[in-house]
């Protein structure tokens, strides 16, 4: 706690210097966080959920929220993490077990990649997809610990949901779809959805499902779309969405 307090003072104080002579930092692999920044701007003590988080500094979309005074949970399979998570980001609950829904449960098959953690997935569609584009075939094949969308209920305790994020390598319709429908409504999402562009995302099953139930494309990075819910855009207090209302 003491280590991630300190490393977190360091980032914080390095970010405010660079801004004085007009460099930023960010974390995210595409920029998603600064996207982000945005629309989440001025939201103080927010809580995210973060599905499939990954590293809890390098390529997160998290983080830079997290250095802001946000908190919340990260859940991630990957068994190497739980340490990195206790020392730099001790104010967030990380639950180190695959999330699943009552469609997937029995899918615990976790294909893991150890020089490419980024691409660790319980989808065979995806491992056939990185062997045939990439050659890159999973160092191993592991059962992991399993956490199901009830009990990911009960842990938010009917906290209002600021941010979802879900990058889980292909699987990330099975778990937006449930999570909905148990009305948790999070103002923003920033979900992965390979091989989409701005020119053919309407195509999306996902984006489809959001729009019915009241979220809007509200930015697009090259493998994510941020999608915000429509009834709670004049609440954001970011100066920029005023350029949208």
């Amino acid at each position: 706690m003491v280590i991630s307090y300190i490393f977190k003072k360091i980032i914080f104080i390095a970010r405010s210097l660079l801004r004085k002579f007009g460099l930023s930092i960010f974390f995210s692999a595409d920029g998603e966080d600064s996207v982000l920044s945005k629309w989440l701007g001025g939201i103080n003590n927010g809580f995210y959920i973060d599905i499939g988080s990954n590293q809890p500094i390098y390529a997160s979309n998290t983080y830079g929220l997290y250095l802001r005074g946000w908190s919340g949970i990260c859940i991630d399979p990957n068994p190497r993490l739980k340490l990195k998570y206790s020392l730099f980001r001790s104010s967030d609950l990380f639950i180190n077990s695959a999330i699943v829904s009552d469609s997937n449960r029995k899918k615990n098959f976790f294909y893991f990649y150890k020089n490419n953690n980024e691409l660790n997935t319980f989808s065979k569609k995806r491992v056939k997809i990185q062997k045939k584009l990439y050659s890159r075939v999973p160092s191993k094949v592991i059962k992991v610990d399993q956490i199901d969308i009830k009990k990911l209920i009960n842990i938010i305790n009917n906290r209002e949901v600021h941010f979802l994020n879900i990058d889980i390598e292909g699987l990330e319709n099975i778990i937006i779809r449930p999570l909905l429908r148990k009305k948790i409504l999070p103002w923003c999402l920033a979900i992965e959805e390979l091989g989409k562009t701005s020119e053919n995302i309407n195509s999306s099953k996902i984006k489809k499902f959001l729009n019915r139930n009241g979220y809007i494309l509200g930015s697009r990075t090259f493998f994510t779309s941020i999608y915000i819910r429509k009834n709670i855009i004049k609440k954001l207090p970011s100066q920029y969405v005023k350029e949208i209302l």
